[in-house]
């Protein structure tokens, strides 16, 4: 609302039922409007790079016999959730394994093959408020009789 509107509208609601000071108010809001919301929710975020790396306890292991994986994220501040997934055959797609939670940017699982052959291991670190997600190399341990 221009100044000489306001003006315009506070000599026409003289008699109504709004004050002059209420008038007046309206006219001083529009004429240097508040910051909105939207611009201030607008601002943003920076999140910081991550990096994963993926080790596996045996490159090469016995069927049956136990594995660990362990999924290191820096930076350690780095909060939230790795997805490990696993490959069993070329032909397949990536399948996810378990979602443990970073502690102190380290997180492990454990398990044991079953099949035999190269099986593929990749992690995701998820991201959070602060981090950006990262994708490991991928890891392959060959299952032998």
């Amino acid at each position: 609302m221009h100044a000489f509107n306001c003006l315009t509208q506070v000599r026409t609601h003289r008699r109504s039922l709004l004050s002059l000071s209420a008038l007046l108010a309206i006219c001083l809001v529009a004429a240097h409007p508040l910051p909105s919301m939207a611009s201030e929710n607008a601002k943003k975020i920076v999140k910081k790079e991550t990096k994963i790396t993926l080790k596996a306890s045996a490159s090469v292991l016995k069927q049956g016999h136990k594995l660990t994986l362990t999924a290191t994220v820096s930076p350690s501040k780095a909060t939230g959730t790795v997805t490990f997934y696993v490959k069993r055959a070329s032909n397949l797609p990536f399948r996810i394994v378990e979602e443990p939670t970073l502690v102190h940017g380290v997180t492990k699982i454990s398990g044991f093959l079953g099949s035999l052959g190269a099986i593929e291991f990749k992690a995701v670190y998820n991201g959070s408020s602060a981090y950006n997600k990262s994708t490991s190399k991928i890891v392959t341990v060959l299952s032998t009789p």
